[in-house]
C-alpha cells in the first residue's frame, strides 16, 4: 500500500508522499504485508509550491487518463461518473425532468443511461455509460465523467509542472506509483485550505482518489481536512456509533461563518450568538479568513481556551489558559489520521492556573 500525504506531517514506514508545510513532498518505500525496520527504503523527494495542491492533483488526473490508469469499474459502480447532467444548469437529470416523479420528492432520483439508450435510476441499469453527450426526450445532457474529462484537459502535466514547480516527469512517476503500485491513501489535514478558494484543492484531491479507485478498499482512502468536508469519508463506522444522549443542533466548522452571519443553516433557522472554542483556531484554520473574522466579531460572546494566544483568541471576550497535553491526563481521538481513542498520561503538573479543556 502507499500513503500520499498532502499539507500535513507524517512519520510512518509506508510509502509516503508528504507535503510538509505545503513545501516538501517525500516518497518512502513500502512493504505490503509487514513493516521490516531493517529493510532499506526507496526515496523520491520533490518540492511543491505552496497552495498548488489542486493544480498537482489536476495534472495527475491528466496523467491518469492519458496513460489509461482510470479505474473504470470503480467510477462506474461507486461514483457519480455515469450521472446525467444538464449542461445549462449543471444539475443532475432527475425523474421529475422526465415527468416520472414529483420534483423534490423522495422518488425524484437521479438517472443514468444504459448502453441501449434506456434512461432510468442507477439501481435499474447495472452497466451505464459513463462518457458522452446525449439527447433525452428533447433535453441535452452530458455525463458527469465527461465534464471531468473536459476540465482535466485544461491541465496537461506540463501546465501543472509550471505551476507546482514539480517536473512533468516526476508528476507522471508519482501518478504511476499511485495507480500501478496501489492501493494508495491520500492523507491531508490543514494547509491546502489556507488560500483563497483553498477548498478546491481538496475537491481535486478527492477526485483523484475516486478516478484511481483508491477509496473504500484496504490500504486506500482519503483522510481529509474538516474544512473540506472529507474527514469521515473512510470512517463511517466511527461516526455512526449510536448515542444514548439526545443530540443537539450541530454544524460543520466550515459552515460556521455563514451560519453566524445569516442565522440559518441548510435553509433552517440556526441562531448562533455565542461560541466556546477549544482545541482549535477557526480564524487561522478555516478557509475564507475575512469572512470568519467578520463572523467571530458578530458574536455576542466568544470564549477561547488555548495553550497560546491564537489568532481566534485575539477576538475573545474571555481567554482561558489551557494546559499542554503533557500536563494533564486525557483521552483523545484524531479522526483525520486514525479512528482510535488514545490515552495520554500527564508527565508534569500544569503551569500556573492553566487547566485541561475538560
Amino acid at each position: 500500500m502507499y500513503l500520499l500525504v498532502q499539507a500535513a506531517r507524517a512519520a510512518a514506514r509506508s510509502r509516503v508522499v508528504e507535503y510538509a508545510d505545503q513545501i516538501a513532498m517525500t516518497l518512502l518505500g513500502v512493504i505490503a504485508q509487514r513493516i521490516l525496520a531493517h529493510q532499506p527504503v526507496r526515496q523520491m523527494h520533490v518540492y511543491v509550491r505552496a497552495g498548488t495542491d489542486g493544480a498537482l492533483a489536476l495534472g495527475m488526473m491528466n496523467a491518469v487518463v492519458e496513460n489509461g490508469w482510470v479505474d473504470t469499474e470503480f467510477i462506474t459502480k461507486h461514483s457519480v461518473a455515469p450521472f446525467l447532467v444538464k449542461p445549462d444548469t449543471h444539475k443532475f437529470l432527475r425523474l421529475s425532468d422526465l415527468g416520472r416523479a414529483e420534483a423534490k420528492s423522495d422518488a425524484d432520483k437521479i438517472v443514468v443511461m444504459g448502453k441501449d439508450g434506456t434512461v432510468d435510476i442507477p439501481e435499474n441499469i447495472p452497466d451505464p455509460v459513463i462518457e458522452g453527450t446525449f439527447d433525452v426526450e428533447g433535453q441535452s445532457v452530458i455525463t458527469a465523467y465527461t465534464l471531468l474529462l473536459e476540465r482535466r484537459a485544461e491541465w496537461p502535466v506540463e501546465r501543472a509542472a509550471g505551476i507546482t514547480g514539480i517536473s512533468a516527469a516526476d508528476i507522471v512517476e508519482l501518478t504511476r506509483t499511485m495507480c500501478v503500485d496501489s492501493p494508495t491513501t491520500i492523507y491531508t489535514v490543514f494547509g491546502a485550505d489556507h488560500y483563497y478558494n483553498g477548498h478546491w484543492n481538496y475537491t481535486c484531491m478527492t477526485a483523484l482518489a475516486i478516478l484511481t479507485g483508491n477509496l473504500g478498499k484496504p490500504g486506500a482512502g482519503f483522510c481529509g481536512s474538516a474544512s473540506a468536508g472529507t474527514l469521515y469519508q473512510n470512517l463511517k463506522e466511527v461516526s455512526n456509533v449510536p448515542c444514548p444522549i439526545e443530540k443537539t443542533q450541530s454544524l460543520p466548522a466550515y459552515s460556521m461563518a455563514e451560519t453566524i452571519l445569516t442565522g440559518t443553516h441548510n435553509g433552517k433557522p440556526f441562531d448562533l450568538r455565542g461560541l466556546f472554542v477549544n482545541f482549535g483556531d477557526p480564524v487561522a484554520n478555516i478557509a475564507s479568513r475575512d469572512k470568519t473574522i467578520e463572523a467571530v466579531k458578530a458574536l455576542d460572546f466568544l470564549v477561547v481556551s488555548d495553550i497560546m494566544f491564537s489568532e481566534t483568541a485575539a477576538y475573545a471576550d474571555i481567554l482561558l489558559p489551557a494546559c499542554y497535553w503533557f500536563e494533564c491526563e486525557d483521552m483523545m481521538s484524531q479522526l483525520s489520521s486514525h479512528p482510535y481513542l488514545v490515552y495520554s498520561a500527564a508527565a508534569l503538573d500544569p503551569l500556573g492556573e492553566s487547566k485541561s479543556d475538560f
